[in-house]
């Protein structure tokens, strides 16, 4: 019981800190769209593609084991 009590909390903790992490992603982009209204050109095509570039490796590196 003090086992399972101690991973449940644990979990929980971690879920928690990722809805937050979340969360300031999202204020910090709503705040650099707005910021940025209409001005996004090569800037956002260039944050995108390094952004899927990172998911790929991760991806990659993990499906393959190293």
């Amino acid at each position: 019981p003090k086992l399972l009590s101690a991973l449940a909390g644990f979990n929980v903790g971690v879920e928690l800190a990722q809805i937050c992490v979340i969360a300031a992603a999202l204020g910090v982009s709503f705040a650099w769209r707005r910021a940025t209204a209409g001005r996004f050109g090569v800037t956002h095509d260039v944050v995108a593609a390094s952004l899927f570039g990172l998911g790929l490796f991760w991806f990659a590196s993990r499906s393959i084991g190293a």
